[in-house]
């Protein structure tokens, strides 16, 4: 099974990104922040990490996670807002490998992980799998909405 990481602050985020990346075959942990991101991080060395590139310490973030020389080959998507291309230089540079504009659906993220060579075909439900704590059903009745079947 292959592992991601999901860092941002907004639980809604770390939500659908975990829904859509369990729908693909991972196992997804979930962070706050840079801070507990890399924690986690240097914990499971995931295949994949996903994080808010205007976090607080996104680039220091980053730039650790590439330097690494255990697990160089992470793959690394920033989250951003818009296009600005001195910011996506700028995380080039920190050794991010992707994109993705928050706010994204399941097709725009699973086309990530395919230019990125991570996607997998469709797996199972998450909550069947057990991975959503029923204390979050409500939230993902809601957030069902957003991402298509």
């Amino acid at each position: 099974m292959k592992h991601a990481l999901v860092v941002d602050e907004s639980r809604a985020i770390r939500i659908v990104a975990r829904r859509i990346l369990a729908l693909n075959g991972f196992e997804v942990f979930e962070a706050e922040n840079s801070e507990h991101g890399i924690a986690l991080w240097s914990q499971w060395k995931p295949d994949l990490v996903l994080a808010n590139w205007y976090a607080t310490g996104a680039d220091w973030f980053f730039k650790n996670i590439r330097k690494h020389p255990t697990r160089p080959t992470t793959k690394l998507v920033a989250f951003l807002v818009e296009i600005d291309p001195r910011e996506t230089e700028s995380a080039v540079r920190a050794g991010v490998d992707a994109f993705l504009l928050k706010p994204f659906t399941r097709e725009t993220l699973e086309a990530v992980l395919d230019d990125i060579s991570l996607f997998s075909e469709y797996v199972e439900p998450v909550v069947s799998q057990g991975l959503v704590p029923d204390c979050f059903a409500d939230e993902i009745s809601e957030i069902d909405e957003l991402i298509p079947a």
